[in-house]
């Protein structure tokens, strides 16, 4: 896997605090071989979220296992979300999966966060179903608290698998719930329209976003463009 320099810096930044006073600054490339050496356990919690970030769920392993292995007590619950952030990161849902199983066998506290992270796995690698099974576990348990992530996930999901009508029922879900959407939730209604297609959805939620007093992005007005462009209708654009 190869990392952003924005990763490989932070990294660096994190081994070079441990270092003595004069030694040479830890280099990107003896991170990747040597990760974790010489650092102390409050870096290497931070490490961990950096691998987390960069979807790297090997890494992330292996720094929890240092942690869980180590004489500081952590909070459990925040290592190991840390770690399924890495799988849905990287939409690894059988990870995601194996964790979660993992903090029930051993008793470690779940939270909503923890069913929003597998959450995120599921839809990361399209397996909207799995995502929506989740999504009703979380509500079995936490009820309809939390839910702005969630529902964002799943309205995410079915838009990115090229289902805007049953994308757009989220949005309505949001707002039963009285939950703003934010510009990412019309945004990607409007992605979601364009790809399949379905311009004139397209263009209603951009007249709905507008009307919410939000900003269309770059992104959305150039999806509008390209589907006027495919269904012969750029004299629309």
């Amino acid at each position: 896997m190869k990392y952003s320099k924005r990763t490989l810096n932070a990294v660096a930044s994190v081994f070079r605090q441990q270092l003595p006073p004069g030694s040479q600054a830890a280099s990107p490339i003896a991170l990747q071989i040597l990760p974790g050496h010489f650092i102390s356990e409050t870096e290497l919690s931070k490490e961990l979220n950096i691998w987390a970030e960069a979807a790297d769920v090997p890494r992330a392993e292996a720094c929890y296992h240092r942690l869980a292995t180590g004489t500081r007590k952590f909070n459990t619950t925040m290592l190991v979300n840390t770690v399924i952030k890495a799988t849905a990161n990287a939409g690894d849902i059988a990870r995601s999966e194996a964790w979660f199983e993992r903090m029930d066998k051993h008793n470690i506290r779940i939270n909503h966060k923890t069913y929003g992270k597998v959450m995120e796995a599921a839809a990361k690698c399209g397996e909207v179903d799995c995502a929506l099974e989740w999504f009703e576990k979380n509500r079995a348990v936490f009820g309809e608290t939390h839910m702005e992530i969630p529902v964002l996930t799943l309205l995410d999901a079915f838009a990115k698998a090229a289902s805007p009508h049953e994308a757009a029922k989220w949005m309505e879900k949001m707002l039963e719930l009285n939950i703003r959407p934010r510009a990412e939730a019309y945004n990607t209604l409007v992605n979601a329209a364009a790809k399949a297609d379905d311009l004139d959805l397209a263009v209603e939620w951009l007249v709905k976003m507008q009307g919410a007093n939000l900003e269309p992005n770059e992104i959305s007005f150039n999806t509008v463009l390209h589907a006027c462009a495919r269904v012969g209708r750029a004299e629309e654009a």
